[in-house]
């Protein structure tokens, strides 16, 4: 399992680099189109980096809506399992149901 973990994490940065250069190669090429300098050159003294990250900035926050919209309508379901019986939760929410019910009733003095 901890061979897997790495595995993932190893491939969502290498992803992640793919993505970004794909992103700065392409908002280069697209600011140089019509005989415009561009935001992105080889001398970084004369680039304009600020427009490149305002452009970052914009692409976050329309990320962070779209977080936003998405937990919105979020509906937590509880693990079900259908049997022919009907429908039943899952084990482990049934054992987790006894602590509960175990703890209340010790709280509570049996009254005669």
């Amino acid at each position: 399992m901890k061979s897997l973990g790495i595995s993932y994490s190893t491939t969502s940065v290498a992803l992640g680099c793919f993505l970004s250069s794909f992103l700065l190669s392409t908002v280069a090429d697209i600011t140089k189109k019509h005989s415009h300098q561009g935001w992105i050159l080889d001398n970084l003294n004369i680039s304009r980096l600020d427009y490149y990250y305002a452009f970052m900035v914009i692409l976050s926050f329309l990320n962070f809506l779209c977080f936003l919209v998405t937990a919105k309508f979020f509906d937590y379901n509880v693990d079900v399992t259908h049997e022919k019986s009907g429908s039943e939760l899952n084990p482990a929410s049934l054992d987790n149901a006894r602590i509960c019910q175990g703890s209340e009733s010790t709280a509570q003095p049996d009254a005669k």
